[in-house]
């Protein structure tokens, strides 16, 4: 079993662009929830501030 939050086990992260990527997306969904009503205004929230270049944000849009 592999650790793939947000800042672990970097060796993997570094390499897998997109695993980055989604790694972000789940922290910034969980951190956003702290503050936010619902998962729903969560997650469009990450996605709204996610970084232009990221190759998952199209998939996701």
């Amino acid at each position: 079993m592999l650790n793939i939050n947000y800042g672990k086990n970097k060796e993997l992260i570094k390499a897998c662009e997109p695993l980055k990527e989604y790694a972000w997306l789940v922290d910034s969904i969980r951190q956003k929830q702290k503050t936010l009503k619902g998962l729903e205004a969560a997650v469009d929230k990450a996605i709204e501030e996610m970084p232009e270049d990221f190759v998952i944000r199209a998939f996701l849009l």
